[in-house]
């Protein structure tokens, strides 16, 4: 399997709050996760550098289910662990009051795909014909797409595009979304921090994407050198990860 991390801290931001890693747990299972931070006095960085270690640590103690949808469960519920995490820490760190993250993370096995989602960072899948977002936003603007209230477009430019419905750490419960994909390994995903789509449409992203006679860190690097050559407001963040052949690099 191989793939490829990248991370920048944009045009304009002084700090890079998001957090990406990407690491081999047991029987061969592979956790990839990104974290888009928010909070003042720089613990936006504190929220998403702890969310992505508490979450490597949890996983790191287990053995994963062969069976998809336990796995997707075991997962689960070690992001419910993270948000306790997030808030025990504020109550003994004050200066991190208010702090919050987003997260998606996957666990590709054997059998499939496990993902996680909280808040409006993003899960693709590549395919040929298109990029298909495989989690859904959970963001103010996301929720009024998903009711029909605004189109496409008016979402990609409505003023409160950064108002997010769930993240970890700023309430005592979350709301996460779970999802198990079987047999979609052989295939190449995409995980992304907002940073990145707000300044890619989905249509850029494939092309780019899909230029597969570049290795995966080269594609990485022309994502985030698009979205800085488009203003680069926000950190930019992203993972590829692609089981086609079957390999086992970085």
């Amino acid at each position: 399997m191989h793939y490829h991390k990248g991370t920048d801290v944009g045009r304009v931001r002084k700090h890079n709050e998001d957090t990406v890693d990407v690491i081999q747990l047991h029987n061969h299972a592979l956790l990839a996760v990104v974290c888009d931070g928010m909070g003042g006095h720089r613990a936006g960085d504190v929220a998403s550098r702890l969310a992505v270690e508490e979450l490597k640590a949890l996983l790191q103690k287990e053995t994963l289910p062969e069976e998809l949808d336990l796995c997707t469960e075991v997962l689960k519920q070690a992001v419910y662990s993270v948000n306790e995490r997030l808030n025990e820490y504020q109550r003994t760190h004050p200066e991190c009051a208010g702090m919050g993250t987003t997260m998606t993370a996957v666990v590709v096995t054997d059998s499939g795909i496990s993902s996680v989602n909280v808040g409006d960072s993003r899960l693709y899948e590549w395919t040929p014909e298109a990029l298909v977002q495989l989690t859904n936003d959970q963001s103010l603007v996301g929720e009024l797409l998903r009711r029909g209230e605004i189109s496409e477009v008016e979402a990609a430019h409505h003023p409160r595009k950064n108002v997010l419905l769930q993240a970890l750490g700023t309430e005592s419960s979350v709301n996460v979304d779970a999802a198990s994909f079987p047999g979609k390994t052989g295939g190449l995903l995409l995980l992304c921090s907002d940073g990145l789509t707000n300044k890619l449409s989905d249509s850029d992203l494939h092309e780019i994407i899909g230029q597969k006679h570049l290795p995966l860190s080269e594609r990485i690097n022309m994502c985030i050198d698009e979205a800085n050559n488009r203003g680069g407001e926000d950190n930019i963040t992203l993972i590829l990860i692609d089981d086609t052949d079957g390999g086992n690099s970085s």
